[in-house]
């Protein structure tokens, strides 16, 4: 998946997925049949768009997939489209309510519809797709550094079967260990429960290679348990994931100097700069604003800062409360006295 910037958004994302399941040869038949083999090929195209200039609350997305089908000598081909829409409104304070272990909570709701497509045919009879229709509904507590609790539920509607409730919730400690438990109304014929956990490793580049640290990544190792009841027994799923966990990096729009017509006064500069947003939802962020009439020296304070930022943050301590303060140990002026919008 890439991310880049379209139509006035700085959310527009490309993805690309290749799904294939292959079968060895089988017979089934004890010998008085030939052997034989199956497999499934579904390559896609995804897009996704946040409606910034609508609400940053909303997004949408669309998925286009090439479908390829072969059962021994019978094959078939198609093509399939899936769209949806997110609504995602930002965090708010639980105060009392988070019971001393969660700072804010975040609902989000989406609803979407999958499989529109083309009926596939592998001999006399064509078949049309399982159109599937999904509403859902999430509500995930938290504090940054501390204890998460994700609980979500949504209702699965296929095309020509009863509609299915399912519900989950997902606990996780300091963004390192998680325990997941979901249910999922099949019936009879299958199994209703599942669970799982997984392993979190925050800033996985900067720990083996020692670079930067605004190149936080994340790896995270996921097992689950799903139980199919008698039908299919006991099923094991995993997924190894790489992701971003350092906050976006963003623009500066405009410095604007206002100059001061009183003597004793000093004139001001207001910087703006475009909003950002953060991967972890409730991480708290601190910025610093870094002057120096030498734009060398502002790099050469940001590429050590970078090495060890402990050093500079305990170096300003005493100074951030001053209107111009000298950081000696790299010759940069830090300024806190700064009107930002």
């Amino acid at each position: 998946v890439k991310q880049f910037r379209v139509l006035g958004s700085k959310k527009s994302a490309l993805g690309l997925t290749c799904n294939y399941v292959g079968m060895p040869s089988w017979d089934a038949t004890g010998g008085r049949e030939p052997e034989v083999s199956a497999s499934h090929l579904v390559a896609g195209i995804s897009l996704g768009q946040r409606l910034d200039w609508i609400s940053r609350t909303l997004a949408i997305g669309v998925n286009l997939q090439l479908i390829s089908s072969q059962f021994d000598a019978y094959s078939s081909s198609g093509l399939s489209s899936d769209i949806g829409i997110l609504f995602k409104p930002n965090r708010f304070a639980l105060g009392p309510f988070g019971l001393g272990i969660f700072d804010y909570g975040i609902v989000s709701c989406g609803l979407s519809l999958s499989h529109i497509g083309t009926r596939m045919k592998f001999d006399a009879e064509s078949t049309s797709l399982p159109r599937t229709g999904r509403l859902g509904i999430s509500f995930l507590l938290g504090r940054y550094r501390g204890w998460s609790l994700l609980l979500a539920s949504d209702m699965i509607d296929v095309k020509n079967r009863d509609i299915v409730i399912g519900a989950g919730a997902e606990i996780w400690w300091s963004n390192f260990l998680g325990f997941r438990l979901g249910y999922r109304e099949n019936k009879e014929d299958l199994g209703d429960f599942s669970f799982g956990f997984g392993i979190r490793w925050d800033d996985v580049i900067k720990s083996l290679l020692r670079l930067p640290s605004h190149l936080g990544d994340a790896v995270e190792i996921d097992v689950a348990d799903v139980g199919y009841g008698d039908v299919l027994q006991q099923t094991y799923q995993g997924s190894i994931s790489h992701y971003p966990v350092a906050p976006e990096p963003f623009l500066l729009n405009d410095a604007k100097v206002i100059i001061s017509r009183d003597a004793d006064n000093s004139s001001r500069i207001i910087l703006r700069w475009e909003q950002a947003s953060d991967p972890d939802p409730f991480d708290k962020v601190r910025y610093f604003v870094v002057v120096d009439r030498d734009k060398q020296q502002v790099e050469k304070a940001l590429h050590n800062i970078e090495k060890n930022m402990n050093v500079f943050l305990k170096g300003n301590v005493t100074m951030l409360n001053t209107s111009n303060a000298q950081y000696e140990r790299y010759n940069v002026t830090v300024c806190n006295h700064v009107e930002v919008t």
